[in-house]
């Protein structure tokens, strides 16, 4: 974990009106630069955490502290720092309901992300979070463009070679969303070659049993029988079927390498109740999103066999709770 602003040790750190951030605008040598890094990196982690066990007033702290601590100091080189605190508040102000502010959150985060060249899978995550507050707008020609770009950018990532199993998932989401798009716009033979590029991507990556998987099986399913009867398509017709929103960008939550194996497969447990969720809620992208995420983390635990045995148990406990 990081300091707080005040060089103590880490614990609960202050909201944005705490006296804390006065000391944030004291002049950073590298040692502080450090500090400021790791402290805003721990909001972040923190925030969004909170955000996933439904803390919202928690996420909300910690996340604005993090963006006063680098408001504080925008002499230095901090926007890698505050693009990321911004996508972060955009996914925060999307859950609690408030499109507008998470669209201008985002907004600025893809400003940050094109001005540093980010790679581009995190600047197609950006875009796909911007598609779908626009979808829930109901501003779909300007939610395609969104995805579309997504589309491209984690297109041309693959296709150098050395990609993750979370970019194609990335990939497979960015397919499904534009043929969402396509949809809502009843251009219904781009929706189903959109959703038949992202089936094949996701039955080969993830398998015929995952859950965007059979999201996007729907979704060819549903707009190829649209497109044969469009002369008499009605509208409750054209509606019934209910895309999916973008997901947010990959998050590695997992903490520093000084966290504890225990902490750790809390964070695991936790993201495994939310994957859940998500997929109660019909939020079937955002549920392959954190299935990704505990790969991953599951994948960078120690193998130690002192470890393993306690991993097991912790994991075996994360399901039955999701039961």
């Amino acid at each position: 974990r990081g300091v707080d602003a005040g060089g103590g040790s880490s614990g609960r750190r202050p909201g944005p009106s705490a006296m804390a951030i006065s000391s944030a605008t004291l002049p950073l040598n590298s040692k502080d630069e450090r500090d400021l890094q790791s402290l805003v990196l721990a909001c972040n982690k923190d925030g969004m955490l909170a955000l996933r066990k439904g803390k919202a007033n928690e996420a909300f702290e910690q996340l604005k502290y993090a963006e006063s601590l680098l408001m504080a100091n925008q002499e230095k080189d901090t926007s890698a720092l505050l693009a990321v605190t911004c996508n972060n508040l955009g996914c925060y102000y999307k859950r609690t309901g408030k499109l507008h502010a998470a669209l201008s959150y985002l907004r600025r985060s893809l400003k940050i992300e094109e001005t540093n060249k980010t790679d581009h899978v995190t600047v197609a995550g950006t875009e796909l979070n911007i598609c779908a507050i626009l979808s829930k707008l109901e501003k779909h020609d300007r939610a395609l463009s969104h995805a579309s770009r997504a589309l491209q950018l984690v297109e041309a990532h693959v296709a150098g070679g050395g990609a993750s199993e979370q970019d194609y998932t990335t990939l497979a989401v960015a397919y499904h969303n534009v043929g969402v798009e396509h949809e809502y716009l009843h251009q219904w033979d781009m929706a189903a070659h959109a959703a038949k590029r992202g089936l094949e991507v996701a039955s080969k990556v993830m398998g015929a049993e995952h859950a965007l998987t059979i999201t996007l099986k729907k979704s060819l399913h549903n707009v190829t029988q649209k497109s044969k009867r469009v002369p008499g398509l009605t509208k409750d017709e054209s509606d019934h079927w209910k895309p999916l929103p973008a997901p947010a960008p990959p998050r590695d939550i997992g903490g520093p390498d000084t966290q504890s194996i225990r902490e750790k497969m809390q964070v695991i447990s936790d993201m495994k109740v939310e994957m859940r969720a998500a997929a109660e809620r019909g939020e079937y992208a955002d549920a392959a999103r954190i299935q990704g995420e505990v790969k991953a983390l599951e994948a960078a635990l120690p193998l130690e066999e002192s470890f393993h045995e306690m991993s097991i148990s912790v994991l075996k406990e994360a399901m039955s709770a999701t039961k």
